[in-house]
């Protein structure tokens, strides 16, 4: 019971963007564990936990919890657990210098998530290839990343604004005048819709390539 309640507040400060509160949150819920709880909270204990190492840059340490996130996957998860799994594996891999296998696994885990329509997820991990691709000088990978996001437009399954955003980085890319800022300040500006779809990319910042996000009044 502690445990699950520990997972329920690490969402709630996930929701609030609170990184470093999600981490301690879910490292104390991770030392909670017995081993006797549903399988499916223990996967999703360890795998956010892993996640949310990855994102802070503490790669050694997702490293060394990532073996057994996937252990459990393989018994209890899904095709979109080991998908995501994937996800955060390519992020520690890529952290760690390992740009290759990064982008291996993340391309895998974009392939996933797009499969089952998550456009959201498929637009955030477009943006870290990108910024991997770019760290390599390959602007033409960077520009098949944003063709690759063009069935998402023609969909609509993502709100207007999220769109629009979207759209100047398929721009950018066209021309081949891109840089690490743009695709940094989306994926910081993706990360806040998930859970405030009424954020919007204001046009000052689009002119700068920089991502300050207002709410949509």
């Amino acid at each position: 019971m502690r445990a699950e309640l520990l997972a329920s507040k690490a969402y709630t400060l996930d929701e609030a963007g609170d990184l470093p509160g999600v981490l301690r949150t879910l490292e104390e819920a991770a030392r909670n564990l017995s081993g006797k709880e549903d399988p499916r909270l223990l996967l999703s204990i360890r795998h956010n936990l892993v996640d949310a190492l990855s994102k802070a840059g503490r790669f050694e340490e997702g490293k060394e919890l990532i073996g057994e996130v996937k252990r459990l996957a393989f018994r209890v998860g899904t095709d979109l657990d080991s998908g995501r799994i994937q996800w955060a594996e390519g992020r520690i891999e890529a952290g760690l210098g390992n740009l290759d296998r990064g982008i291996s696994l993340l391309l895998s885990a974009r392939g996933v998530l797009a499969a089952k329509g998550i456009a959201l997820d498929t637009a955030l991990v477009s943006m870290e290839l990108a910024l991997l691709y770019l760290q390599q000088g390959r602007k033409d990978s960077v520009k098949d990343i944003a063709r690759h996001l063009a069935p998402l437009f023609r969909a609509q399954a993502l709100p207007r604004e999220t769109l629009a955003a979207l759209t100047l980085f398929r721009r950018a890319a066209e021309t081949g005048e891109i840089s690490s800022e743009l695709p940094t300040h989306l994926l910081e500006y993706l990360r806040q819709t998930r859970h405030h779809p009424g954020l919007v990319f204001s046009e000052d910042d689009q002119s700068r390539g920089r991502s300050e996000v207002e709410t949509k009044r």
